[in-house]
């Protein structure tokens, strides 16, 4: 049964309820009047206007409670689809002490919670960005220092080419120069 009833809204099912309710008391007084109209006409004609009084109240009070549900109920889903698109700045009011005012304190206890979620995530994203960007720097500086190492080695090795070269050159003139002193000696 409950399944079937929550195919209609809880405003269409409280006026639905209550003018129920309104029609048959309407229905048990006039009837009940109008059985009493002969035996005692003015108790019948008091019974009929109260009837229909209580009736007309009926109605006038389930007006009102399908107001104080709608208008709680469409202020939070309002609330439920600004969280849904992101904001998460505006406070929801619950004034009162019934069901929704309860719903609304924990969707706001729930929204800050969220908040202060997305913030911490915030700063998280914040610091590793600057962590990224200082590793970033750190890899350029790393980069520029092993490019100057690298220009330095290709110095070192261009000098100790040259170096070997000077020393194969002067191993060459030694050994010509001694070449020559052999021969001095000989002719001396």
């Amino acid at each position: 049964m409950t399944v079937f009833l929550r195919r209609f809204s809880q405003v269409l099912r409280v006026r639905a309820g209550f003018g129920l309710l309104s029609l048959a008391v309407c229905a048990i007084g006039l009837t009940s009047s109008w059985a009493l109209k002969p035996h005692a006409p003015a108790l019948a004609f008091v019974l009929g206007g109260v009837a229909c009084l209580v009736g007309a109240l009926g109605l006038v009070g389930g007006w009102l409670v399908s107001v104080s549900i709608k208008a709680p109920v469409d202020d939070t889903a309002r609330a439920v689809m600004r969280i849904a698109a992101g904001d998460l700045e505006t406070r929801i009011e619950s004034p009162g002490r019934d069901e929704l005012s309860w719903l609304r304190h924990e969707l706001n206890t729930m929204r800050k919670k969220l908040r202060g979620a997305v913030v911490a995530v915030n700063q998280s994203v914040q610091g590793v960005e600057v962590a990224a960007r200082e590793i970033a720097k750190g890899n350029s500086d790393l980069s520029a220092r092993t490019e100057h190492q690298v220009s330095a080695l290709q110095q070192t090795a261009s000098s100790m080419s040259e170096l070997a070269e000077t020393v194969r050159s002067s191993a060459g003139h030694a050994r010509g120069a001694s070449v020559e002193i052999t021969q001095a000696r000989g002719v001396a």
